[in-house]
């Protein structure tokens, strides 16, 4: 039997430890195995040279345009042109970030009309938590690709459902939309402790990712264990020398590291007792990392700002949760119940978030 023949286009700068950068791997690893795939673009690298990264850091403060991307178009263009002019395509399946991939949906239902487009969306655009934060010029420009741009898009992949619900109801929409969560490996396993908690010296806390200022803020936490005179610690993974003004108070209860890549964060959740997850504050986007989390089995400290958060939808059956609103007094409290319920470990069934399961939505466009 005959496989479809996709062209699958991607950036050239993605990090490689990003969650666009983990999507992407998992993509071509599908894509291998189900089609006849031609990837165009450069695959994720773990850090850029230091020329691109005085270059995207200019474009960042200049805040002129959607993304580095745009400078990029017109080679896409030719590239594309000269390629679907050589071979036909049954599938155009881009990958976003960056938002200015957008832009080739109209292009190439120009050059190939009949080759069906798909886009696997990472952010939103409009809805993007950080879009406050864009210059008036930024947010025109991502006004008009979805006014411009989605309605040429065949099968529209996004996050969960707030975010697809929010792209059908455009005026100029997306033909179909879909779900496909930022999954999890397929071996994730843990081999945790059935030690009580309450039996131990000290329980260990740790959160693994970035703050963002408005949508993710560590402040209250930090008050929490600086306050705190129980037998529990706090380390924190983040980037402190990239992002100094979250940076926790000297304390002794409280550790900073660098860090690490998705290889390596298995490895250090099992070293800890405790999840931590922060919350993004808009309507819309849920971290990828509540699966990881979902799936170490090990209690989760989830601390949250708005009560419409899709996020909350995942967890609201999920054994292990412990809910707090993002203040010093709902903190303490979750923090005082999971050492009073004292269990190390929970049953979670999060198999229907790793990759092979989720990709299994996909195989009826994909596969013959």
């Amino acid at each position: 039997m005959r496989m479809k023949k996709v062209l699958y286009i991607i950036s050239s700068t993605v990090i490689s430890s990003s969650p666009v950068g983990l999507r992407i791997k998992q993509w071509v690893d599908y894509l291998n195995a189900a089609t006849d795939v031609y990837v165009m673009g450069k695959m994720p690298v773990k850090k850029f040279n230091i020329y691109k990264r005085i270059f995207l850091h200019v474009l960042l403060k200049l805040k002129v345009v959607p993304d580095r991307d745009v400078f990029s178009l017109p080679y896409y263009k030719r590239k594309i042109k000269k390629t679907v002019q050589n071979q036909s395509f049954d599938i155009a399946f881009i990958q976003t970030l960056p938002f200015s991939n957008y832009y080739i949906c109209p292009f190439i239902k120009k050059v190939s009309p009949h080759t069906q487009i798909i886009v696997d969306m990472s952010d939103p655009l409009v809805i993007n938590a950080g879009f406050q934060a864009m210059s008036a010029k930024q947010q025109k420009i991502l006004k008009e690709i979805e006014d411009t741009c989605f309605s040429y898009i065949d099968y529209l992949i996004v996050l969960n459902e707030e975010i697809k619900n929010y792209y059908l109801a455009l005026p100029h929409p997306p033909k179909n939309c879909m779900v496909v969560e930022q999954g999890i490996s397929d071996n994730w396993e843990m081999k945790n402790s059935i030690m009580d908690l309450s039996l131990k010296e000290e329980v260990k806390f740790m959160y693994a990712g970035r703050f963002y200022k408005r949508i993710r803020e560590p402040y209250e936490l930090y008050q929490v264990f600086t306050q705190n005179h129980k037998n529990i610690s706090l380390t924190l993974f983040s980037d402190f020398n990239r992002y100094p003004e979250f940076s926790p108070p000297q304390q002794i209860k409280i550790s900073c590291k660098q860090p690490v890549q998705q290889n390596q964060i298995l490895q250090e959740y099992q070293k800890y007792d405790v999840m931590v997850f922060i919350d993004n504050q808009d309507n819309y986007q849920v971290p990828g990392k509540l699966f990881e989390l979902l799936a170490t089995s090990k209690p989760i400290l989830f601390i949250y700002t708005n009560s419409k958060s899709p996020s909350l939808k995942y967890i609201h059956k999920e054994e292990g949760v412990f809910i707090a609103i993002n203040n010093e007094v709902d903190i303490t409290s979750a923090i005082e119940d999971i050492l009073k319920t004292g269990k190390s470990s929970y049953q979670r069934d999060t198999r229907k978030y790793t990759w092979e399961h989720l990709f299994k939505r996909m195989d009826f466009l994909f596969k013959n």
